[in-house]
């Protein structure tokens, strides 16, 4: 092969095309080109001298589009033959010899997704072209008399880190660059997947090739005798990293992880064979696609694993993406070490600059390629510093060109939008490999001038120049450079190697231990500064390495409480493998708990085959399980525990369940290694028979349910009963069908009639076949009133505080508070408190909190008892053994005592459910309905001992049976003929599920509402009728609402009945539009006739309405339906709000006319802010209604709205100064008012160029003076780093009009990301055109792509809408906006608004309120099902969560 690199001023003429002639041969094997070759035969010449004749490889007919020949892209392999003589060269003018160097910049500005590349690839580009420009300018003082008389041209082309666009940017650049003369040298690429097949042509044109951080050990050597890279290979780099992970973290074993690319692949082998070198064993290698989105099951093998060193081999892009799921996994903390290359350095790097925190990536060791100090890098950095940005203005990118005309700084995109802008704004620390990519460019450069000093040389060829730069040596700005001649590392870099040894330390920066160079040892090859190694773990010391250490431990977490409930049991994992947080400490010193998790399904009990096989996924998961958390309800642990399907699948698995309790699995030959925490329902019978005797009832009634538990529950309960003299009255009618009534086929009417003739009930079923019979028996007068009394077996276990020899609860409480916020609910939850507690009360344990908490404390405590007695840990057979014989265990819930068969003994609460006016009339709250007026408690009146048998009920006097006197908030009387408070009226298409949402909220907020929806309740006709018979009409208007005939007239009925209509706009619906609203309807009035409606309207005997009527009538009463729950509730308040008798103002005038605190009011308000307690914030739901207009005519709180806001406040004790001030509100907005940090004075800086900022902190802080809460505000940007946030405000006006103080806002912004000063991002919405404001509000797709008011282009480069803006809102949602907005700024984690507004509570929905009042329950230790926990009042203390 013959191809000459020429070093001419232009590409020269086309020649002739030649013709393959018959005696041309291939001069390697001698076959003639005549010949098929490969199956195919020659088809092109390719020139111009000397000429080849290409013959393609199969397939045949998949030639290069461009040029008609194979390139090795399309068909296969070049086929080079010559002929046998040497035909006469054209004749062409001398070029002046060595004039100009032709070089490819083959680097990545985008990815293949199409995304820009981070912004360090464009600092790799500007070193480039500096390097160029140097050695072309023979007057700046910079490489003068380098190549005097040539000069550089530059072509560019973008790799994208991809093979297939490396390959074709290969091939331009040497094909097609310059008018078809092509490239003399590539620079490039960056990624090895790049350079790997563009150093496969380039070899075939003898195309140096010279590599600024293409790494991979496969580019080593002469399979690729064309290339050569300035940086070293990762073959060098996985030694320094055995050597480190050996030597500096004492490890010997390890799992790895790396992408697939040939970069990873190369770089992971390289370090598992040094990794054995140096001793390592590598107990798992793990996989994953570059690119790839959800890293679960790579993430899930590394857990699986049991290892605790994860050495991660990866592009910046694919770490970046590893470490932040791997946070979320739990794979980041105490117990866990990352060691990896500069992918993971500039991952970690890419986390810290998107405003993640990084605190819990403590211990991470990386090696990156480091540069001695040295004066030709620092004035490099000078100059490059000294180079104007490439960023563009803000709106044009910059218009820099290669040479040959083709943009180096935007990007063209395929759609008809302006280019996307790529540069870079030349300030340090700047990208590691961008001085390489300057020293490249000399590389190349010394390489030319050897040749232009050899007399004999006068024209180059590649050859010539490979080996002139093979012999290269020059003092670069990255030290030595100086390339490899022996055959297995041809073109490595051989002079000076060295990496910086880096570490993450306890602030999650990155901080240098020393250097590493290659010698014969460690004590050689790393030279430390002094700065000591700082490990993950809180105390420094080396976590264990989890191999034979660990007791594997599988959670099953049922969707309903995943959020919570779930993340105390890893929480609680946590506490027991910390061995220095002083919360039992002493055990399992020398061992680790180590767990997997699966989601169980949201409809309670699953098939037994799926949960078994989530059995066996924890199993494989964990390489086997001593024992699982779990399952909850009793199908699912009669699954898991049956011992004909244990013994098939080879399992003795100790399952701890929090709250099964059906009695048949208390049979330990058939369930064996089963623990339960809850009590068996037996002994929760006995309880019930015991208090029927005790009041003297000797004929009951039971309700239940088809299941295991509900039959269980008839079975025990009739056996105890009877032999106690009692009748069961309906013995053959107490069964009803779970399924039936789930279906929709059985309603609470249905289930009553299988009650005749019955007094006393006791009812075991779910809450929902609970709530319909309370409601049926309500509406229906049906067993309800005096003479009648309802027994309810709902469990909920009783928490017991013990002083001595208990687990010390006060003190787990304090852990979780540290840890724990209603933020972490979220897909986003801020890493120093990522556990979930809805309320953010860590003194309320929701559910089966506390059975779940001392499930793995009694697994601890009996593992921990085993193992000393010397048990393997994985025994679980002599684990369960010692769980029965060990001593009482007093957790949460109180004393942890078992009888035989692994149930719970203990004691069971009598509860008597209540209506009260005034929380401060009970002695202990445990739920609460949210209701304007009332509470509904359940009052302890006695107890059970299941280890005596014995009950306590001391005074039967206080028992309030059906139809006591305490008086319930009452709904207005439904009159004039009303059978429904409320008609739902929607469209079917685009309403229906929105709609459903809504009527399970409002039964929420009052149980009693007669809410009608057709799919519930039509039983014939089209809806009119119903609407006769309704109070208030609700029209939820969606897409499509006034184009049908139902919906319109169950408007048009409304209207000619004059009832109330409320409607509530869905904030996606086109008529958000007035216009579109006001065309919608006229439409509708031409259809009147079509659709027979004016027929119906003269039976109703009532007029057409015009336009303008149907129009005031959808436009009296708006409300908005949006998606983020606070808004979303006062909406819904607002939909019942008439419906409530009102109750007795607790503002009074004075005598100047103003608004007053009532005296009981002022009195809870002043005990509260007087003393060091948390405060419970509630609102009413008309307490956002008034108030909110000012006499400049600005939105605000009036007093009255903001004394509503905070009058039903209620203390709740902790001793001692509160660092902070807890707040709680209906709207579901609950928040911490944190105090300032350590050198901080100001809570907000209020930038003076941010129209609108310093008005909305005013507003706020007149919410907050309420609360006797200063809000600290300052407008001077030299206070900005002494305050926790800097406020954002925007709206229509911040971007606009005034360029100058739009760039001063801009330079605000970024001192405050520079600052790490958290931007606290505020949007006011859109206005909502049906509701009065004066705010400028404004889309949020305006501030990123409209003409006039887009956010400048630097400030999205750098992410500033990285986090989701708190949302303003007009008319009566301001204050609940105004409550999110303290929430945010009362918050010091400087948690992601996203994570506050995503907020939503658990509901729970209560019987009827009238109906409960009365009933009587046996809580037991556990409930007994799943499904039951979302919608049944629970915990002890526990206030209800806001709907």
């Amino acid at each position: 092969m013959f191809a000459v690199l020429t070093l001419v001023p232009a590409a020269p003429a086309a020649t002739e095309p030649c013709t393959c002639a018959l005696n041309w041969t291939d001069p390697d094997s001698g076959h003639a080109c005549r010949e098929p070759q490969f199956g195919c035969p020659p088809v092109a010449c390719d020139g111009p001298y000397p000429p080849w004749c290409v013959v393609e490889s199969l397939p045949c007919a998949d030639p290069d589009p461009d040029s008609g020949i194979n390139t090795g892209l399309y068909g296969g392999n070049w086929i080079h033959c010559e002929p046998e003589y040497s035909p006469t060269p054209p004749s062409y003018p001398p070029p002046p010899p060595f004039a100009v160097v032709r070089i490819g910049a083959l680097l990545p500005r985008q990815l293949p997704s199409g995304e820009l590349m981070h912004l360090g690839r464009a600092e790799e580009l500007t070193s480039v072209l500096m390097a160029i420009e140097e050695i072309n300018n023979k007057t700046d003082g910079v490489a003068d008399d380098l190549l005097p008389n040539t000069q550089l041209l530059l072509a560019h082309r973008d790799s994208r880190c991809d093979p297939a666009f490396g390959s074709d940017a290969a091939y331009q650049l040497l094909h097609h660059a310059f008018d078809g003369a092509g490239c003399d040298a590539l620079v490039g690429a960056y990624c090895s997947s790049a350079s790997i097949p563009a150093a496969r042509l380039a070899e075939l044109t003898a195309t140096p090739q010279v590599s600024h951080s293409s790494q991979s050990p496969e580019l080593s050597g002469d399979d690729f005798p064309f290339f050569a890279r300035v940086v070293t290979s990762d073959s060098l780099m996985a030694v320094a990293l055995a050597e480190a992970t050996r030597n500096l973290l004492g490890v010997k074993r390890v799992a790895t992880i790396a992408c697939t690319d040939a970069y990873c692949t190369a770089g992971v082998a390289a370090f598992e064979a040094a990794a054995s070198a140096q001793g390592i064993t590598i107990i798992e290698s793990v996989r994953f696609e570059n690119g790839q989105s959800n890293l679960g099951e790579p993430l899930g093998a590394l857990r699986a694993s049991c290892a605790t060193v994860f050495v991660a081999i990866a592009l910046a892009e694919d770490a970046d993406r590893l470490l932040e799921q791997a946070l979320g996994a739990r794979l980041v903390g105490p117990e866990f070490t990352w060691v990896g290359d500069i992918g993971l350095f500039e991952g970690l790097g890419s986390l810290a600059g998107r405003g993640l925190p990084v605190d819990d990536f403590r211990g991470i060791l990386a090696i990156t390629n480091s540069i001695a100090p040295s004066v030709a890098y620092d004035g490099y950095a000078s100059r490059k510093r000294a180079r104007p940005s490439t960023l563009g203005d803000g709106t044009n990118c910059d218009p820099a060109d290669d040479d040959e005309g083709h943009k180096l700084w935007s990007v063209d995109t395929d759609e008809d939008r302006a280019p996307r802008c790529f540069g870079a704004n030349n300030q340090f620390p700047e990208s590691v490999y961008a001085p390489r990519a300057y020293d490249a460019v000399y590389a190349v450069a010394h390489a030319v001038q050897a040749l232009v000093d050899d007399p004999l040389v006068q024209r180059i060829d590649g050859d010539a120049l490979m080996a002139a730069l093979l012999a290269v040596r020059f003092d670069g700005v990255t030290g030595k450079v100086s390339f490899s001649s022996e055959p297995a590392t041809l073109g490595d870099r051989a002079g000076g190697v060295l990496y910086d040894v880096m570490n993450v330390n306890a602030s999650g920066a990155w901080v240098k231990l020393g250097t590493w160079q290659p010698a014969d040892n460690w004590e050689q090859s790393f030279a430390g500064n002094g700065q000591a190694l700082t490990r993950p773990t809180p105390d420094n010391s080396k976590p264990p390495e989890l191999v034979g250490d660990t007791l594997r431990v599988g959670v099953f977490c049922d969707d309903h409480v995943g959020e919570s409930e779930c993340q105390h049991v890893m929480h609680i994992i946590d506490r027991i493998n910390d061995k220095k947080d002083g919360f039992l400490d002493d055990l399992l010193p020398d061992h680790t708990l180590f767990y997997s998790m699966v989601q169980t399904g949201t409809t309670g009990c699953a098939e037994s085959e799926a949960i078994r096989s989530q059995f066996d996924q924890l199993y494989s998961d964990l390489n086997g399980v001593v024992a699982t958390i779990g399952p909850f309800c009793s199908d699912d642990v009669a699954a898991v525990t049956a011992a004909e399907w244990r013994a098939g699948a080879d399992v003795s698995t100790v399952v701890l369940s929090p709250s099964s309790t059906a009695p048949i699995l208390a049979n330990v030959g058939a369930y064996p290694n089963l623990l339960r925490l809850s009590s068996n329902d037996k002994h929760i019978q006995s309880a019930v028979a015991a208090l029927a005797e005790r009041l003297g009832w000797q004929a009951i009634c039971v309700l239940h349910d088809d299941g295991l538990w509900g039959r269980g529950v008839m079975q025990s309960f009739t056996s105890i009963f009877e032999s106690s003299g009692g009748k069961i009255v309906n013995n053959g009618t107490a069964e009803f069908s779970k399924a039936a009534f789930d279906g929709g086929n059985l309603t609470g009417s249905d289930l009553l009639d299988q009650l005749e003739d019955c007094q006393i009930i006791l009812l075991a079923a779910y809450p929902d076949a609970q709530r319909a019979v309370f409601a049926a028996s309500y509406d229906e007068g049906r067993l309800w009133g005096p003479g009648y009394a309802w027994l309810n077996v709902l469990p909920a276990e009783e928490a017991l505080y013990n002083a001595d020899g208990s687990v010390n609860s006060l003190k787990y409480q304090a852990l979780w508070d540290e840890v724990s916020s209603s933020q972490g609910c979220t897909n986003m939850s801020p890493q120093s408190r990522p556990f979930c507690d809805h309320d953010d009360d860590a003194s309320t344990l929701p559910d089966y909190t506390a059975m779940r908490v001392d499930a793995v404390i009694k697994l601890a405590v009996s593992a921990d008892a085993a193992i000393r007695n010397g048990s393997r840990p994985g025994d679980a057979d002599a684990l369960y053994a010692t769980m029965l014989a060990a001593d009482t265990v007093t957790g949460l819930s109180g004393p942890l005592v078992f009888d035989d068969s692994g149930d719970r003994l203990g004691t069971l609460e009598v509860l008597n459910y209540r209506l009260l006016t005034e929380a401060s009339q009970s002695g202990r709250r445990l739920s609460s309905v949210l209701l304007p007026r009332s509470l509904l408690e359940f009052s302890i009146v006695g107890s059970y001992s299941t280890a005596t048998s014995t009950l306590q009920l001391p005074d039967v006097g206080a028992l309030v049976f059906s139809g006591g006197s305490t008086e319930p908030v009452q709904l207005e009387p439904l009159t004039d003929g009303n059978k429904y408070h409320l008609f739902l009226s929607h469209s079917w298409l685009s309403g229906q599920d929105a709609v459903r949402v809504m009527k399970e909220r409002l039964l929420n907020l009052l149980p009693d509402t007669k809410i009608f929806l057709d799919v519930d309740d039509l039983a014939s006709g089209r809806g009119a009728a119903e609407v006769a018979m309704s109070k208030i009409l609700v029209v939820f208007l969606s897409d499509g609402y006034l184009t049908r005939p139902n919906t319109v007239r169950e408007l048009l009925r409304a209207m000619s009945l004059q009832k109330i209509v409320i409607t509530v706009y869905d904030e996606r619906s086109v008529y958000m539009d007035k216009g579109v609203l006001r065309a919608a309807i006229e439409a509708a009035c031409l259809n009147l006739s079509r659709w027979g409606l004016d027929g119906d309207l003269a039976a109703w005997g009532a007029e057409v309405p015009t336009t303008a009527d149907i129009f005031a009538a959808l436009t009296a009463q708006p409300l908005l339906w949006t998606r983020v729950p606070a808004f979303m509730n006062v909406t819904l308040q607002a939909c019942v709000t008439p419906l409530v008798q009102p109750k007795a103002p607790m503002l009074r005038p004075s005598a100047d006319g103003k608004a007053n605190l009532s005296p009981e009011a002022l009195q809870r308000t002043v005990e509260m802010l007087v003393q060091p307690k948390a405060l419970i914030l509630q609102s009413v739901p008309s307490w956002a209604q008034k108030g909110l207009g000012r006499a400049d005519g600005k939105a605000s709180l009036s007093p009255e709205a903001l004394e509503r806001a905070i009058e039903m406040m209620q203390a709740a004790a902790e001793p001692g100064a509160a660092a902070s001030t807890r707040l709680y509100t209906r709207a579901g907005i609950g928040f911490t008012w944190q105090r300032l940090r350590a050198g901080e004075r100001f809570r907000i800086y209020a930038s003076p160029h941010n129209p609108g900022a310093l008005e909305l902190t005013q507003e706020l802080s007149c919410l907050l003076q309420h609360l006797d809460i200063e809000l600290e505000v300052t407008t001077s940007v030299a206070d900005l780093t002494a305050c926790s946030h800097m406020l954002l405000y925007l709206d229509k006006r911040t971007w606009t009009d005034d360029d100058q103080r739009i760039a001063a806002l801009s330079s605000d912004v970024k001192a405050a990301l520079a600052g790490r000063v958290h931007l606290l991002l505020v949007h006011e919405s859109e206005p909502f055109e049906y509701m009065a404001g004066s705010h400028a509000g404004v889309k949020f797709d305006d501030l990123l792509d409209c003409v006039d008011g887009a956010t400048p282009i630097e400030l999205l480069q750098r992410q500033v809408y990285a986090e989701v803006a708190v949302p303003l809102k007009e008319g009566i949602y301001r204050p609940a906006s105004l409550l999110l907005l303290a929430r945010a700024v009362g918050d010091q984690t400087r948690t992601s608004a996203l994570r506050q507004l995503t907020f939503s509570s658990k509901e729970l929905r209560l019987p009827s309120m009238t109906l409960a009042e009365g009933s009587a329950s046996l809580m037991s230790r556990s409930k007994h099902d799943p499904a039951s926990r979302q919608n049944t009042p629970h915990g002890r203390r526990r206030a209800l969560p806001p709907l």
